[in-house]
Protein backbone atom coordinates (compact mmCIF):
# COMPACT_ATOMS: atom_id res chain seq x y z
CA UNK A 1 0.00 0.00 0.00
CA UNK A 2 3.20 2.51 0.73
CA UNK A 3 4.42 1.68 -2.57
CA UNK A 4 1.96 2.42 -4.27
CA UNK A 5 1.55 5.88 -2.22
CA UNK A 6 5.25 6.71 -2.80
CA UNK A 7 5.08 5.50 -6.49
CA UNK A 8 1.95 7.75 -7.26
CA UNK A 9 3.47 10.52 -5.22
CA UNK A 10 6.56 10.20 -7.90
CA UNK A 11 4.77 10.05 -11.07
CA UNK A 12 2.35 12.78 -9.69
CA UNK A 13 5.88 14.74 -8.95
CA UNK A 14 7.53 13.95 -12.47
CA UNK A 15 4.34 15.20 -14.39
CA UNK A 16 4.04 18.44 -12.67
CA UNK A 17 7.98 18.60 -13.22
CA UNK A 18 6.83 18.18 -17.47
CA UNK A 19 3.70 20.49 -17.47
CA UNK A 20 6.26 23.44 -16.04
CA UNK A 21 8.58 22.68 -18.34
CA UNK A 22 6.23 22.47 -21.39
CA UNK A 23 4.84 25.37 -19.97
CA UNK A 24 7.72 27.32 -18.95
CA UNK A 25 7.31 29.89 -21.58
CA UNK A 26 3.43 30.63 -21.64
CA UNK A 27 3.84 30.90 -17.63
CA UNK A 28 6.26 33.44 -17.93
CA UNK A 29 4.32 35.35 -20.28
CA UNK A 30 1.12 35.55 -18.69
CA UNK A 31 3.56 36.60 -15.79
CA UNK A 32 5.06 39.30 -17.29
CA UNK A 33 1.47 40.34 -18.75
CA UNK A 34 0.11 40.51 -15.33
CA UNK A 35 3.29 42.58 -14.17
CA UNK A 36 3.23 45.28 -16.88
CA UNK A 37 -0.73 45.80 -16.63
CA UNK A 38 -0.61 46.37 -12.53
CA UNK A 39 2.53 48.61 -13.59
CA UNK A 40 0.45 50.22 -16.60
CA UNK A 41 -2.18 50.90 -14.35
CA UNK A 42 -0.55 52.66 -11.81
CA UNK A 43 -0.83 56.35 -11.53
CA UNK A 44 2.27 58.67 -10.11
CA UNK A 45 1.67 59.75 -6.68
CA UNK A 46 1.15 64.02 -7.53
CA UNK A 47 -1.26 62.53 -10.06
CA UNK A 48 -3.16 60.76 -7.65
CA UNK A 49 -3.41 63.20 -4.89
CA UNK A 50 -4.48 65.49 -7.46
CA UNK A 51 -7.67 63.15 -7.62
CA UNK A 52 -7.99 62.29 -4.48
CA UNK A 53 -8.56 65.86 -3.83
CA UNK A 54 -10.93 66.18 -6.32
CA UNK A 55 -12.84 63.28 -5.04
CA UNK A 56 -12.63 64.94 -1.51
CA UNK A 57 -14.14 68.21 -3.31
CA UNK A 58 -16.91 66.47 -5.34
CA UNK A 59 -17.50 63.48 -2.97
CA UNK A 60 -21.32 64.50 -2.80
CA UNK A 61 -21.66 65.05 -6.19
CA UNK A 62 -18.96 63.39 -8.65
CA UNK A 63 -20.26 63.95 -11.21
CA UNK A 64 -19.84 67.08 -13.87
CA UNK A 65 -22.28 69.33 -14.97
CA UNK A 66 -23.83 69.94 -18.38
CA UNK A 67 -22.01 73.28 -18.26
CA UNK A 68 -18.85 71.75 -17.65
CA UNK A 69 -19.09 68.68 -20.25
CA UNK A 70 -19.95 71.75 -22.57
CA UNK A 71 -16.97 73.95 -21.82
CA UNK A 72 -14.42 70.82 -22.13
CA UNK A 73 -16.02 69.37 -25.64
CA UNK A 74 -16.74 72.45 -27.21
CA UNK A 75 -14.76 75.24 -26.27
CA UNK A 76 -11.55 73.18 -28.06
CA UNK A 77 -13.85 72.30 -31.05
CA UNK A 78 -14.82 76.14 -31.80
CA UNK A 79 -12.08 77.30 -31.36
CA UNK A 80 -10.87 75.06 -33.88
CA UNK A 81 -13.34 75.96 -36.24
CA UNK A 82 -12.59 79.74 -35.66
CA UNK A 83 -8.48 78.89 -36.31
CA UNK A 84 -7.78 79.58 -32.35
CA UNK A 85 -4.55 77.28 -32.25
CA UNK A 86 -3.43 78.59 -28.81
CA UNK A 87 -6.82 77.14 -27.29
CA UNK A 88 -6.25 73.44 -28.71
Amino acid sequence: MESERSLMERVRQELKVELKQGFRSRIEDVREEILRKRRAGKLPGDTTSVLKNWWQQHSKWPYPTVSYINLLFFSPLFSSWNGDKDLR
